[in-house]
């Protein structure tokens, strides 16, 4: 460029520099072009992480079918699960399984132990540790020889030998009962590999080939509850679909262990029933084969006969079968014959008097709770109703927006308590009118108001489902309804939700 050009050039980019708006523009390219240099160098690494971290999302999705999640209250549990273990892993949790079994233990025992080798050591045979600890249950120099302690099936048995000295060990939560054995200095730490270590049992359990699609099956089948729940193989029945945990056990359970039953009724509607089980999927009607001959009649008796006998762990509420009623609130009383009218009748209807089929109604998600405990199984407080005004709601009824759940019934229906506690308040309570407050364990608090009348007093233990007052219109009401509310620590919280959370629906 010859000089006289080239001081025109330099002058016309003095220039534009000058204008504002070019100098915007050309701060612009540069930015543009920055950003696009580093898409182009970081796009391959973001890629991959992305797709890595969407594999193994649906891998945990698809091992961990049957998750425990959305009660505010449940524990932590990890994410652990056959799909998204090693082989060595896999391999070490069938040998404490096997071992289990052969030491008398059963599957609650591999519970424990799995669950324990899971916190010690990721189900690994480590060969270090905490100074001396070494193994898949991480024993110290006292337990035994390192070659005892390093090798899995071995180190079983002493962890077994141990747990089988822990009085009552059966009936300790499992994060209890694993802190007995390994006094650990995080003695909770167990509790968040029990649903992990009772899907594996479940797997082991129905003997599928590893990495299968029954394999997958059967960990989705480890479903929520205490490990003394029973756990059964899935049917591959569309009626699951819908069902609540403690009805996918019925289901399950009965389909895997009587083989001659081979249809069953669910969800559907009963119009003429006194509760809303069978629509809310906490019922299952198992059909009995040639039902009107003896062997028939034997064979209905033998299953109803095993529901009852199995009821905590397969959280039964009660049964039906040839016109009698079991029920767990009148356990002591034994099978009642039923009555001319409700859904327990005995005319000549076989359907309607469960003379064909035994019908089963379960709590929701209690399977293996003790319902003589201090909380026990969970209920719904009204047994008939409409609801009304939900949590949340916000009108000119209140002075703030709506605290409880409201349950409209005719005045004289009996209120129930929704789980086992104590009473702590039974008076007026302005607003409220007639007043039941009941405490419950882990700070946990249910009120019961506008009631006309009310049958307990302060200091009363009361059990799940048992009559504590009467529908009534007392307080600032608009018609007669049970207004429940249940508190967590002193606070407010959805009681739909809450129940919902626990299985039961209402």
């Amino acid at each position: 460029m010859d000089p006289v050009s080239a001081r025109m050039a330099l002058q016309l980019g003095v220039s534009l520099v000058r204008n504002r708006g070019t100098r915007y523009l050309v701060v612009g390219l540069l930015l543009l072009t920055l950003a696009t240099n580093v898409l182009l160098i970081f796009s391959p690494w973001m890629l991959t992480a992305q797709m890595t971290a969407a594999q193994r999302a649906q891998q945990l999705s698809t091992a961990d079918a049957g998750s425990c999640g959305g009660a505010a209250d449940t524990i932590e549990t990890d994410n652990a699960s056959a799909g998204s273990m090693s082989t060595e892993q896999v391999a070490n949790a069938r040998t404490i399984w096997q071992v289990a079994q052969r030491m008398g233990t059963g599957d609650r025992g591999a519970v424990v132990g799995i669950a324990t080798a899971l916190q010690e050591s990721t189900l690994r045979n480590l060969d270090h540790g905490d100074r001396d600890s070494v193994g898949l249950f991480q024993q110290r120099a006292g337990w035994g020889s390192a070659a005892v302690r390093m090798n899995p099936a071995k180190s079983s048995e002493l962890f077994y030998a141990a747990l089988k000295k822990v009085k009552g060990w059966r009936d300790l939560p499992v994060t209890v009962a694993a802190q007995r054995v390994q006094i650990s200095a995080f003695p909770t730490a167990y509790a968040k590999h029990e649903k992990p270590a009772t899907g594996l049992v479940a797997l082991f359990r129905s003997k599928a080939p590893a990495g299968s699609p029954e394999a997958a099956a059967a960990m989705g089948s480890a479903m929520c509850g205490d490990a003394d729940a029973a756990q059964c193989p899935p049917t591959g029945m569309a009626m699951e679909a819908g069902l609540t945990p403690d009805a996918l056990r019925v289901l399950r359970c009965l389909r895997s262990g009587w083989s001659p039953l081979s249809s069953f009724g669910g969800i559907g509607d009963r119009p003429s029933n006194v509760d809303r089980d069978h629509q809310e999927g906490r019922a299952i009607d198992a059909m009995i084969p040639d039902y009107q001959s003896p062997a028939g009649r034997r064979l209905g008796q033998r299953i109803a006969d095993w529901v009852v006998t199995n009821h905590a762990r397969l959280g039964v509420r009660y049964v039906i079968w040839n016109a009698k009623i079991w029920n767990v609130q009148r356990e002591k009383e034994g099978w009642r014959s039923c009555g001319a009218g409700g859904s327990c009748y005995s005319g000549p209807d076989d359907t309607a008097a469960h003379r064909d089929h035994v019908h089963v109604s379960v709590f929701g998600n209690q399977a293996a709770v003790d319902p003589t405990g201090p909380t026990g199984p969970i209920v719904r407080p009204v047994d008939r109703y409409t609801l009304t005004a939900r949590f949340g709601q916000c009108s000119s009824h209140w002075a703030n927006c709506h605290t409880g759940l409201d349950f409209a019934a005719s005045t004289g229906t009996p209120v129930r308590a929704i789980m086992g506690g104590t009473v702590v308040w039974t008076k007026w309570g302005g607003a409220y009118g007639n007043l039941t407050k009941i405490q419950h364990a882990n700070g946990i608090q249910s009120w019961y108001a506008h009631q006309v009348s009310r049958t307990v007093e302060v200091g009363d233990v009361v059990t799940a489902g048992q009559v504590i007052g009467r529908v009534g219109a007392t307080g600032n009401v608009t018609g007669p309804h049970l207004h429940l509310e249940v508190r967590t620590k002193g606070t407010p919280v959805d009681p739909d939700r809450w129940l919902s959370a626990h299985g039961v629906s209402a």
